[in-house]
């Protein structure tokens, strides 16, 4: 691995950006024929609950940190209303800390194991970037998900897609843009 040098930036530090954001736009569209295939007209339109695992990258824009991310979240569908809650671990060179937060989300747009679905959240977590000091505060939150369930039955695995970014109206430094992937369990009320 190499070392930062002064003025030059070191492109095996964290993950790029872009290639994360590229697998998180494909990576629904490779599991979504086999689901359409598998569908079930009565169940495959009905929202299903979940929970997974996610791995990602986090963003801080100022300082122009980014931090590796793990963490997981889960849900219980409502008809539509989607409501659980979300947390990670970041972790990198430059930035450490974690976040969690309640969620409520709605099922927008449903297709055989397919839910598409955008959120909103308020929790808290506590960084430190860059050497900047560490800092704990209350956060909101809001994204866009993309969950697959691997069958049109009442139980499969799931694969998905996050978007996010998380905020604090007083603390500008510690606002984070996130992308993930993740795998986990889903089942149908």
């Amino acid at each position: 691995m190499r070392k930062r040098q002064h003025g030059k930036r070191c492109r095996y530090q964290c993950p790029n950006i872009r290639v994360i954001s590229l697998v998180v736009l494909i990576l629904p569209c490779c599991f979504a024929s086999s689901v359409y295939a598998q569908q079930n007209a009565n169940v495959s339109q009905s929202a299903f609950s979940g929970g997974a695992v996610t791995v990602g990258a986090a963003r801080f824009p100022e300082p122009n940190v980014t931090g590796n991310m793990v963490g997981g979240y889960g849900y219980h569908s409502f008809n539509r209303l989607l409501v659980g809650g979300e947390g990670a671990g970041v972790f990198g060179k430059l930035a450490s800390g974690g976040f969690g937060i309640f969620t409520v989300g709605y099922a927008a747009w449903m297709r055989g194991g397919m839910l598409v679905y955008p959120f909103w959240g308020f929790g808290g977590g506590h960084f430190t970037v860059n050497e900047r000091g560490s800092d704990t505060t209350s956060l909101f939150g809001f994204g866009m998900v993309v969950d697959i369930i691997s069958t049109a039955n009442s139980r499969g695995f799931t694969v998905g897609a996050r978007i996010g970014y998380l905020f604090n109206f007083n603390v500008n430094d510690l606002n984070t843009f996130y992308l993930a992937v993740s795998v986990g369990r889903g089942h149908r009320s």
